[in-house]
């Protein structure tokens, strides 16, 4: 039997509710192989809305500045955190953006324009907290 990576939204609809015990045990096995050892990576070369089941996204910044704008924190579970990259060599930046009104530490973006830095974005539940990070070219 294979195994299947599922997304974690796919995932939330499977167990959403087992009361009448339907989980299978491939669904069980889907689940752990799905959540372990896997990071959900996604690449842009341009502006992008980050999704639930995002958590890597390489960006590359050479034609333009590339903005990625986090979902609401209120929509997004607790804990829920983003890596954000920036992969290429350009002066273009790579830019952190809370939803709406929302804050990154306090400020309404936060980017880099640094080749293999990156801004890791944390939900605590009421607001974002937003981490440089820095990589080695």
């Amino acid at each position: 039997m294979v195994d299947t990576i599922r997304a974690h939204s796919a995932i939330q609809v499977l167990f959403a509710d087992n009361t009448t015990g339907a989980i299978s045990e491939q669904d069980l096995r889907d689940n752990v192989e799905s959540t372990l050892g896997v990071v959900p990576f996604v690449a842009k070369t341009a502006s992008y809305i980050a999704t639930e089941d995002d958590e890597v996204i390489n960006c590359d910044a050479t034609s333009a500045p590339v903005t990625i704008t986090l979902p609401a924190v209120a929509t997004t579970r607790v804990g829920k955190k983003y890596l954000i990259i920036k992969s290429d060599v350009s002066v273009n930046a790579v830019i952190a953006d809370g939803d709406g009104g929302e804050l990154l530490n306090g400020a309404t973006t936060k980017q880099t324009t640094t080749r293999y830095s990156g801004i890791e974005c944390i939900n605590t539940g009421a607001a974002w907290i937003a981490n440089a990070v820095t990589g080695a070219a």
